[in-house]
């Protein structure tokens, strides 16, 4: 018969042993839902970018709770959306882009942030866009949806950049009359090869593209129009000087008129809005009637 202190010696061992396993198998439950979670993260970021529709954090939050094995909220969502970003990026070539939050323009809106307790920092909202190298980007390469079909949705996406390029060139903010003014000389006054003017600018306005603004404080509604969330990451500043050098070249003058126009909206970005309606015109800007 072994001694007593062998037998306790043993037994502890083997308690060690048996909490050994116990924690290995633990780990690698916790490891599978994080990419059990991860993926199905990557598929509702998927289905919400067919529809337009930006991925929210609350959203995303509940896929955690239910598929990462419970646990605190923020430990489960800050182990999964690194790892749905990787898979993102390795797999399907896109990532998640915060979208920024949206601008205050009206004096009730600024005094609406005012009164607030707390300024909110962030958005908790995403969009996915492409981290293909540009010249990976191209029509061959990666060509439009074909739902409804290739050509409705490269017409709605020429369509869209061009407003959101208007809008940008014109100092961030536009005049529903001079929108007007734009669109009808390139004949979309009333219609475009995706549907009626009004509803298509009703879709931008419910995707994201832009943000259309009535303000009343001054005793008279003045309607116009700016950049959304979706139309600064999906375009931005890039797309809109990659479309203006599509139009006129990029000759030496465009180049000039490009660094002036995009420079004084980054200046001006984040300071005070300028609104279209009262801004006067600044010559150095680019004419976008060009």
């Amino acid at each position: 018969m072994a001694p007593r202190g062998t037998q306790k010696r043993a037994a502890v061992e083997s308690d060690s042993d048996s909490g050994d396993m116990d924690a290995i198998a633990a780990s690698t439950q916790a490891v599978e839902a994080v990419e059990d979670t991860a993926r199905k993260m990557v598929r509702y970021a998927l289905s919400c970018e067919y529809s337009r529709v930006p991925v929210r954090k609350n959203a995303l939050t509940e896929l955690c709770n239910t598929g990462a094995g419970g646990g605190r909220r923020g430990a489960a969502f800050k182990a999964v959306f690194p790892r749905a970003q990787r898979m993102l990026e390795e797999v399907w070539g896109m990532r998640l882009e915060e979208l920024p939050l949206r601008e205050k323009v009206t004096m009730a809106q600024r005094r609406a942030a005012q009164r607030a307790e707390k300024a909110t920092m962030s958005s908790n909202t995403w969009v996915l866009v492409s981290v293909l190298p540009a010249e990976m980007r191209g029509e061959a390469i990666v060509p439009p949806p074909k739902v409804p079909n290739a050509e409705e949705e490269a017409a709605y996406v020429g369509l869209y950049s061009f407003i959101v390029a208007v809008i940008t060139l014109s100092g961030g903010s536009l005049g529903e009359a001079k929108l007007d003014r734009h669109l009808r000389r390139v004949n979309a006054e009333s219609h475009t090869p995706v549907g009626s003017t009004d509803e298509v600018l009703k879709r931008m306005v419910r995707e994201g593209y832009v943000v259309k603004i009535k303000d009343s404080s001054g005793g008279e509604e003045v309607v116009e129009y700016i950049v959304g969330g979706r139309g600064k990451v999906e375009v931005g500043e890039e797309g809109v000087a990659g479309l203006v050098r599509a139009v006129y070249g990029g000759d030496v003058d465009v180049e000039k008129k490009l660094e002036r126009s995009l420079g004084l909206l980054r200046r001006d970005r984040g300071v005070v809005h300028r609104s279209a309606m009262t801004r006067a015109d600044e010559g150095d800007e680019m004419d976008v009637d060009e």
